[in-house]
């Protein structure tokens, strides 16, 4: 061992040494290991425990902050959900256009507006992630479907056309779905 390495162990042992006199400065400093010593001592019985009364209190207590973890879909069963070519059907079907025009890569403005809504739609409505999305609109990147759920939220705020929009798809998703 070099010299600056010893020096810096025991500049280390010293920093902990320290660190246990403030935190115990009643017990002494043992900077070694001390041996264990085996003894055979008898271990007491176990004792009974109190059986667990699970109430529905507690259960809605773990639910809320389950909720609170995870977020408003954490129990939602996935089967229950709309899936990603079903709000595509309903977009296209609304926006009369044809859902191969709306998978390609055009960028026209009578396609682009009724994807970005359908993107946000599935979103809103679905468990997938962003590249899943992505994967269902014609091989899109994620930042493609961030982008449209971040056009579409701040500008319904807005524009009550599109605010419009969604609320019908919204209705007609939900009854349709059912």
């Amino acid at each position: 061992m070099t010299p600056t390495q010893l020096e810096s162990v025991q500049r280390t042992k010293r920093f902990h040494a320290a660190i246990a006199r403030k935190a115990r400065p009643d017990t002494p400093i043992q900077m070694h290991q001390p041996k264990p010593v085996h003894l055979l001592v008898e271990a007491p019985a176990p004792q009974p425990q109190p059986e667990a009364v699970i109430t529905p209190e507690i259960i809605e207590d773990w639910a809320a902050r389950q909720k609170k973890l995870y977020g408003w879909f954490w129990m939602v069963d996935e089967s229950s959900l709309p899936k990603i070519e079903f709000i595509q059907q309903v977009v296209c079907r609304y926006f009369n256009i044809v859902r191969k025009d709306f998978l390609s890569q055009r960028r026209t403005a009578d396609v682009v507006y009724p994807r970005q809504i359908a993107m946000f739609l599935c979103k809103e409505f679905t468990k997938r992630s962003l590249p899943e999305i992505g994967r269902k609109f014609g091989g899109r990147d994620h930042t493609t479907v961030l982008h449209s759920v971040r056009v579409v939220g701040e500008r319904a705020n807005t524009d009550e056309t599109l605010a419009e929009d969604l609320r019908v798809l919204r209705d007609q998703i939900k009854r349709e779905h059912q």
